[in-house]
């Protein structure tokens, strides 16, 4: 397994926990009970935590694919700069979220209004990664890109 199929792996965590902490920060506040909030304010924590790796095995992704036919450079850059602010902004709900289950330790309840701003900035974040997941496959993903040739327009072109 070489860095791209490392980076390949590990970008989609970061993904699937923010857009499932959301959700479960999203029932809590519907009125299911403050494990759900817990669970999903440690569901961001590990989206944050993952965005680490992910987005430091981009590099090393690049190096490999950078010289492959059909990669799209400047698919690259794009991708970079916006995995660059996911990831801050992935941090920065990390940290948030890190000091929610603090205050919910030391009183057991946190503000609504603080949730809310959570909430937002979950939604946000998981709009980042969806965003630079979607840079990233237009790299060389030409099924995404829409270059891609479908197999039954081949073969009638082949006939």
């Amino acid at each position: 397994m070489n860095s791209a199929h490392i980076h390949l792996v590990l970008n989609h965590i970061p993904i699937f926990t923010t857009a499932f902490g959301l959700i479960l920060i999203t029932l809590s506040r519907l009125g299911l009970r403050a494990t759900t909030l817990r669970i999903g304010l440690y569901t961001l924590i590990a989206g944050a935590a993952f965005a680490v790796p992910a987005y430091l095995t981009g590099e090393p992704a690049e190096e490999i694919v950078e010289h492959v036919a059909g990669v799209a450079s400047g698919a690259i850059d794009a991708h970079e700069e916006i995995a660059s602010i996911a990831l801050a902004c992935s941090a920065l709900l990390g940290i948030i979220a890190a000091f929610a289950l603090y205050r919910m330790h030391a009183s057991n309840e946190i503000a609504k209004s603080f949730v809310v701003a959570l909430l937002a900035l979950a939604a946000v974040s998981s709009s980042l990664f969806g965003v630079t997941a979607y840079m990233g496959g237009q790299i060389h993903h030409t099924e995404i890109a829409g270059a891609g040739v479908p197999i039954q327009d081949q073969q009638a072109n082949e006939d």
